[in-house]
């Protein structure tokens, strides 16, 4: 199914953090007009924990013991997504359309006394999953509160230069939220501001593919019977 993806920092996220729309629903305009999507992303879709396990990869690359489930919370699907199930058993495919190449600087805004109590929960030794259930905010909302108090700011003011940044970061292997804590952007800045910069879209680099190890090479074990009629000769020949 094609779906249009809106968020993270919309106007309203009473709802959820992302909303999801089909892509030929005429609720896609009301959602950049009237609730401050920036850029939405729209591709091909088979499920709801397809969705969330796209958006949230890195997230879930860093807490293994989140499950799709704890993510799936953050995004209100709107009632033209009723017919898309919640899971498939089909692997997730990579999306195939491009954003555009320029983009709009916007300030990450997060609640600082969420990211004052995520930090010390963390400190603790909390889990994740565990301090999200207690403050009643979702798991990807807990994690990036982590983020952002984890992470030194960068301020880069220059457009060009910062998205020459988070292109570099990037392909270095950083985090879409890593990137936002750091430079203190949005998500959907960082996306944007990686495809001005490369000229690629920012799909392109898809870290939750990883490359198969090559197998250390194994000497071949001869068949038993050979190695018996070898061993008769020998003691026959003596």
């Amino acid at each position: 199914m094609q779906l249009t993806i809106h968020g993270p920092n919309l106007n309203k996220q009473n709802k959820g953090t992302f909303h999801v729309h089909t892509a030929g629903c005429r609720d896609n305009d009301r959602e950049v007009k009237n609730n401050g999507s920036v850029d939405p992303y729209t591709a091909e879709f088979a499920s709801r924990d397809e969705v969330a396990s796209f958006i949230y990869a890195d997230h879930m690359a860093e807490d293994p013991s989140a499950s799709v489930a704890d993510y799936v919370a953050d995004f209100h699907f709107a009632p033209c997504c009723d017919a898309l199930p919640f899971s498939t058993s089909a692997k997730a495919g990579k999306p195939r359309s491009q954003p555009k190449a320029a983009y709009k600087v916007k300030e990450l805004k997060f609640d600082a006394k969420l990211v004052e109590q995520v930090a010390k929960r963390r400190a603790g030794g909390e889990s994740l999953a565990t301090i999200a259930k207690a403050l009643k905010v979702t798991t990807g909302k807990a994690a990036m509160a982590e983020l952002v108090a984890t992470t030194p700011r960068v301020a880069v003011a220059d457009p060009a230069k910062l998205a020459r940044a988070v292109a570099k970061d990037r392909k270095a292997g950083a985090s879409w939220g890593l990137l936002a804590a750091r430079y203190g952007i949005t998500e959907g800045t960082c996306r944007a501001a990686y495809t001005a910069a490369s000229g690629q879209p920012w799909t392109s680099l898809d870290y939750r593919r990883k490359k198969a190890e090559p197998k250390p090479a194994t000497k071949a074990v001869r068949p038993r019977r050979q190695a018996a009629k070898r061993t008769a000769k020998a003691k026959a020949a003596a």
